[in-house]
C-alpha cells in the first residue's frame, strides 16, 4: 500500500532495529529529543525486530510505547514496513510533492532482499515465487512489486544467534557479519552497488522522481545522478553514519543523529536540497 501525504513538516527516519542486539537504541525513551510538534515522523522500515517470531510480542509493545511518546510530543507517527518489520504496516512506501519524492525502505533494490544475507537464497526464491503469481500488468506496478517482495520475506521464519543490546550484542553482531568471510565482501559490494541500483528503480518506476529516501544498507550517504538525488539515511547503529531528514518549506534537510547526554537529538546539518526549484 502507498501512503500519500501531504506538504508536511515530515521527520524521515529508518532503521532504528529497536530490540535488535546492535542497535543504540537500548531504551525507546531516549528518542523523544528527536521528534517535534505538529510533526509526521516516518519510519522508513527496519523500526523494529519481528523476524523471529519469539520477538514479535516485545516488538509490538516497543511499537505501541514509541506511539505514544510520538504523541505525547504532539507529533504523530507512520510506519513503512521493511524487512525486518514486515508486518509492522501495510505500507510499502511513501510520496509527496507531486511523486517528486519517493520514501521507500530499499530491499527492493536486490531481488535477495539483501545478498549478504546467509537467507539470500531463500529469499530469492520465494520473491521469484511471488513474482511468477504476479499478472502481467502488474510488473510494473511499484506497489505490486513491493507487495510481492513483502510477502517473499514473510515466507521464511528466520532464527539466528541474539544478544542483549549493547557493546555484547554489537560484538556478536560483528562476528555474525563477518563470518563466513565472503559476507564482508557482499556487504562492501552491495553498498558500491547502492546508487547505480537506486537510480535503476526510479528510472523503472518513476521516470520523473527527484529524490529517493532509502536505508536498508545501512551505510548512510548522498549521491546525485542526474537531477535524481539519492539519500541513505544509515542506521541507529555503531559504525554506518545515522541521519535524519526533515521536510519542511519545499525543502530537505538532511541532519545527523547525535547521542549527547543519555539521548539522540538532531544534529548538524548535512545539506540542504530545495524541492520546487
Amino acid at each position: 500500500m502507498q501512503l500519500t501525504l501531504d506538504q508536511g513538516p515530515f521527520l524521515i527516519l529508518s532503521d532504528f532495529h529497536i530490540g535488535h542486539q546492535a542497535t543504540l537504541v537500548t531504551d525507546i525513551e531516549l528518542v523523544a529529543p528527536l521528534f517535534s510538534k505538529e510533526q509526521t515522523v516516518i519510519f522508513n522500515g527496519d523500526t523494529f525486530e519481528m523476524r523471529l517470531k519469539s520477538s514479535r510480542e516485545r516488538a509490538l509493545h516497543h511499537a505501541k510505547r514509541l506511539k505514544q511518546i510520538i504523541s505525547d510530543c504532539g507529533a504523530q507517527a507512520q510506519f513503512i514496513c521493511g524487512n525486518h518489520d514486515p508486518m509492522i504496516s501495510g505500507t510499502s512506501h511513501a510520496e509527496f510533492v507531486d511523486q517528486a519524492i519517493l520514501i521507500t525502505h530499499g530491499d527492493i533494490l536486490y531481488h535477495d532482499v539483501a545478498p549478504w544475507s546467509l537467507n539470500a537464497r531463500l529469499y530469492d526464491r520465494a520473491h521469484r515465487s511471488e513474482l511468477h503469481r504476479l499478472p502481467a500488468a502488474e510488473h510494473s506496478d511499484l506497489t505490486s512489486r513491493l507487495g510481492a517482495l513483502r510477502r517473499a520475506t514473510l515466507a521464511y521464519d528466520v532464527e539466528h544467534v541474539t544478544a542483549p543490546p549493547g557493546i555484547i550484542g554489537s560484538l556478536v553482531h560483528f562476528v555474525e557479519t563477518t563470518w563466513p568471510p565472503w559476507r564482508p565482501i557482499s556487504i562492501l559490494k552491495s553498498w558500491a552497488e547502492v546508487p547505480a541500483r537506486a537510480e535503476a528503480l526510479a528510472r523503472q518506476f518513476r521516470p520523473k522522481l527527484r529524490y529517493l529516501i532509502i536505508g536498508h544498507t545501512h551505510k548512510a550517504g548522498i549521491w546525485r545522478r542526474g537531477d535524481l538525488t539519492i539519500i541513505n539515511t544509515g542506521a541507529v547503529m555503531r559504525g554506518f553514519g545515522r541521519q535524519a531528514i526533515l521536510f519542511e518549506d519545499s525543502k530537505l534537510t538532511v541532519r545527523q543523529i547525535d547521542y549527547r547526554k543519555n539521548k539522540f537529538q538532531l544534529g548538524k546539518t548535512i545539506q540542504s536540497l530545495p524541492v520546487n526549484s
